[in-house]
């Protein structure tokens, strides 16, 4: 009798050895992703600290701290294109998981939370890692949308494993090293090309994809994913446009919208010049779907005295696709430059 209760302490010391070694892919998984994020990053990225046991991920950037438990998020997909693309991480719709926090102010939990990648098929394999977090280690279901078309070109082989240790959440986080630096130039438009016999063919600008982006955005979720800590009237945008001195998510017409300020100054004169320089950068970067309206002979500026800056763009095919207004406004003493990606 003896021997039969040593052998099932033994048979169960060894199952629940093997359930614990099966278990944990969490920390492998969290620094192959940290990994991404160092060699496929487009945008500055800290790397994610985790508590394996709590499933808990923290991330810190700019600031603002985001923490969640992993086996909380329901939904993940993958989208973008061009040289950006962005893996979204999505809770219950009715049940926000995600807390964060601002230096020294109070939290708030959103929704969604993004990762901004330069190549899909790291984008993917991001994805891929969290689920299977989430899947294995904590038996949850979460429903996984990838990029099914992605050009051979753009197929590489994940970087090879380096050591990376996770920062603990409040633990100084490990800086990721900076992408070469391209030459600041003044003018918006496109900022790189593709040599060919026929001569350089511009491709759309580091501008033109994060507008897309955001457009993305608003089709999926009303721009949720892109809010950032509340501020007094508005929400700091996570996603930042070239050149833009402010980036924000305010309501327009009960409806989130993007918006991003380019200048103030006392005469309207010195904000002209970059006006056109976005409508150039909207113009060649966006489809033939998208129509411009110029609404500087509508009837509301039939008395005003300044010319007026006002074009909208809409897209004539996609009903449902926000509209982008670029205006220069006055409020008395000053005139911004603004553009909003929002309802129409």
């Amino acid at each position: 009798m003896k021997n039969i209760n040593k052998i099932i302490l033994l048979s169960l010391i060894i199952l629940s050895t093997q359930l614990n070694v099966q278990a944990q892919i969490g920390t492998t998984n969290i620094a192959a992703m940290n990994n991404y994020i160092l060699n496929y990053g487009a945008s500055k990225m800290s790397s994610l600290g985790y508590y394996e046991k709590l499933g808990i991920i923290e991330q810190s950037n700019f600031g603002i701290t985001e923490r969640y438990k992993i086996h909380e998020i329901k939904r993940i997909e993958v989208g973008g294109k061009d040289k950006t693309f962005v893996v979204q991480f999505f809770c219950d719709e009715s049940d926000p998981c995600i807390s964060q926090t601002e230096d020294k102010e109070l939290g708030k939990y959103i929704s969604g939370v993004s990762y901004f990648f330069t190549n899909p098929s790291i984008a993917n394999a991001f994805a891929q890692k969290a689920s299977d977090i989430i899947t294995k280690d904590f038996k949850q279901e979460v429903a996984l949308n990838l990029m099914s078309q992605i050009d051979e070109t753009q197929v590489v082989n994940e970087p090879a494993p380096k050591v990376i240790v996770p920062a603990k959440p409040n633990d100084q986080k490990q800086e990721v090293k900076k992408a070469e630096q391209k030459e600041d130039i003044d003018h918006l438009s496109m900022d790189a090309y593709n040599i060919s016999n026929d001569g350089p063919t511009a491709v759309s600008s580091d501008f033109i994809k994060k507008v897309k982006l955001i457009i993305s955005s608003y089709g999926k979720d009303k721009m949720e994913a892109l809010k950032g800590p509340a501020t007094e009237r508005a929400w700091a945008a996570k996603l930042k446009l070239p050149k833009a001195k402010k980036n924000y998510i305010n309501t327009f017409r009960k409806e989130n919208c993007f918006v991003a300020e380019f200048g103030t100054s006392k005469f309207i004169d010195d904000l002209e010049d970059k006006y056109y320089d976005l409508q150039d950068e909207l113009d060649s970067g966006l489809s033939q779907d998208w129509e411009m309206i110029d609404h500087a002979q509508d009837d509301i500026y039939a008395d005003a005295e300044d010319d007026i800056y006002h074009v909208e763009y809409v897209n004539q095919e996609q009903k449902t696709a926000p509209s982008i207004t670029v205006m220069i406004v006055p409020d008395g003493k000053r005139y911004t430059l603004f553009m909003r990606i929002g309802s129409k």
